[in-house]
C-alpha cells in the first residue's frame, strides 16, 4: 500500500477517541469504590441490552427463548471481555502524555475521564481526522491519474468481504464471502499474477481497502486486509495482466 497503509488505518481508528467518553469527577483519582459502583452500573445496562437482543433474535428465528434465562454469568463474562477490548483499544492506543493523566485505566475503559483529558482527546481526534483525510484526498488524486476503467474500480470494491479461499497458480483466484460487502461479485481472478508482498494468510481475513496502479504488464494491485482476529491488519500486493470478476 502506498497511501491506505496499516499505519493510515490505525490512524483512522483514532479519529473518535473522545466519542462516548463522559466527564466524571471520580476519574480524577483512583478510587476502587467509585470504579466498582460505575462498573456495576455499566454491567447492568450491558446485560439488559444483550438479553433484549437475544430475545429479538429468538423471535426472528422463531426459536425457543429458554436460553435467555440461562445463568447470568454468560452475560457477565461477555461484559468482562468487552471491557478488556475497550481497555486495549481505547487506552493502549493513547499517547503516553495522555495515558499519564489517567488515574485509573479501568475507569477510562468504562467511558469516564476528566474534563482535561476529554479536551485533549477531542483535539487529538480532530488532528488525526485532518491527517487521514489529507492522505485520502491525495490517494484519490493519484488514482484518478492512473486512468483505471471506472467499472474496474467499482467491481474490485470488496470492502468488508471475508476471504473464503485462495488459489495460487499462474492465476490467483480469491473467493469471497460477500454477504456483508457492497458488491454483487464474490470471486476475483488476477490473471498471470505474481505476488510482490504477502504478510499473512488471506483466508479468513477481511478485505478493507485497495489501490490500483498501471504497470507494463497490466496492473499492480495493493490490498489492505484485517486479520481473522479483527485487530491486526496486513498488506497484500501483486502484479497481473488482467483482472476479471465473477459470481459463483
Amino acid at each position: 500500500m502506498k497511501y491506505l497503509t496499516s499505519e493510515w488505518y490505525e490512524l483512522c481508528q483514532k479519529t473518535s477517541l473522545h466519542f462516548g467518553m463522559r466527564v466524571h469527577k471520580g476519574a480524577i483519582h483512583k478510587a476502587e469504590a467509585v470504579y466498582q459502583r460505575l462498573r456495576k452500573r455499566k454491567e447492568k445496562v450491558f446485560i439488559e441490552d444483550q438479553r433484549e437482543w437475544d430475545l429479538l433474535r429468538s423471535l426472528r428465528e422463531q426459536a425457543p427463548d429458554g436460553h435467555i434465562h440461562e445463568s447470568i454469568d454468560k452475560y457477565k463474562k461477555a461484559f468482562s471481555e468487552f471491557q478488556e477490548i475497550m481497555y486495549t483499544k481505547k487506552y493502549e492506543q493513547l499517547p503516553a502524555t495522555i495515558q499519564s493523566q489517567i488515574a485509573d485505566p479501568r475507569m477510562f475503559a468504562l467511558g469516564y475521564c476528566t474534563k482535561e483529558v476529554k479536551r485533549q482527546l477531542k483535539r487529538l481526534s480532530l488532528e488525526n481526522d485532518r491527517r487521514t483525510r489529507a492522505i485520502l484526498e491525495e490517494f484519490f488524486r493519484v488514482q484518478k491519474e492512473e486512468n483505471i476503467p471506472e467499472d474496474m474500480i467499482t467491481n474490485i470494491g470488496f470492502h468488508d468481504c471475508e476471504v473464503a479461499s485462495c488459489q495460487f497458480a499462474q492465476d490467483i483466484a480469491i473467493q469471497m464471502e460477500a454477504s456483508s460487502g457492497y458488491t454483487d461479485y464474490n470471486r476475483v481472478i488476477f490473471h498471470e499474477a505474481k505476488v510482490i508482498k504477502q504478510e499473512e494468510s488471506l483466508v479468513g481475513s477481511t478485505w478493507l481497502y485497495n489501490e490500483l496502479y498501471r504497470n507494463q504488464e497490466g496492473y499492480e494491485v495493493h490490498v489492505l486486509f484485517l486479520g481473522p482476529n479483527g485487530y491486526k491488519t496486513h498488506e497484500f500486493t501483486l502484479s497481473c495482466k488482467d483482472i476479471t470478476f465473477h459470481i459463483v
